[in-house]
């Protein structure tokens, strides 16, 4: 039980460090982002104007005012690279689907129950995919340690207000869920945390009159992704 449970915490510490580092990375190309849009967008916009400017002004002269005018285009194609650049460096959008995949491969690969996935949730902010990542991965190896599952349902979807993940299995028996339950007390104290964090409710129990587990998780979206 010791080894169990420092294992559950080396790898919770080890997710906990991901997530941080993931964090961290976001809010700094964030930074990087905002300094470009502000400072190098403000510059170019800037010069666009003043060769619009000067075009007009030389306008009696064809020549100088359609040398103008190409700077000016040069200008705007710049500012336009420039913007596609700090949109693509500020997405904090990532493809939850690819996500989840990947730890189910990841497990399928290493044998134990068969899993069905199904994702109706293509792109979710980048701290809802990272936290549905690492309770999913969770959620995957206490069945496999524990459940003696033959198969794991997981659904993720997208509603209008909320985005929800639900992993289920066939584990053996209520008596052996509730132990895993008990035994499993900090990695589903992790998980239970991760969602919190988010504002989002979490539970985590047998099956009632259908055997086996079930996690279910929640995370409100953010003011203006609803509907979205």
């Amino acid at each position: 039980e010791r080894a169990l449970a420092l294992e559950a915490r080396n790898r919770d510490l080890a997710d906990r460090q991901d997530y941080e580092v993931e964090l961290a990375t976001l809010a700094e190309r964030a930074r990087i982002a905002r300094e470009i849009h502000d400072n190098v967008g403000h510059q170019l916009t800037r010069a666009s104007l003043q060769a619009e400017a000067l075009r007009v002004v030389h306008a009696d002269e064809p020549g100088v005012a359609a040398d103008f005018a190409d700077v000016k285009r040069t200008v705007d194609e710049a500012l336009q690279l420039v913007r596609a650049s700090v949109h693509a460096l500020n997405d904090n959008a990532v493809d939850l689907s690819v996500q989840l995949e990947r730890i189910v491969e990841g497990t399928r690969s290493d044998g134990g129950p068969q899993i069905e996935l199904e994702v109706m949730a293509e792109h979710a902010p980048a701290n809802v995919a990272n936290c549905f990542a690492a309770v999913l991965r969770e959620a995957l190896s206490n069945t496999i340690r524990h459940a003696c599952a033959q198969t794991v349902t997981v659904r993720c979807m997208e509603h209008p207000s909320f985005y929800q993940l639900i992993v289920t299995d066939d584990g053996v028996g209520e008596v052996q869920a509730s132990g895993r339950g008990t035994a499993e007390g900090m990695g589903l104290a992790s998980m239970r945390e991760r969602i919190e964090a988010l504002g989002g409710t979490f539970t985590a129990g047998p099956r009632a009159g259908a055997g086996g587990w079930r996690v279910f998780a929640t995370v409100p979206k953010q003011q203006g992704d609803e509907g979205r």
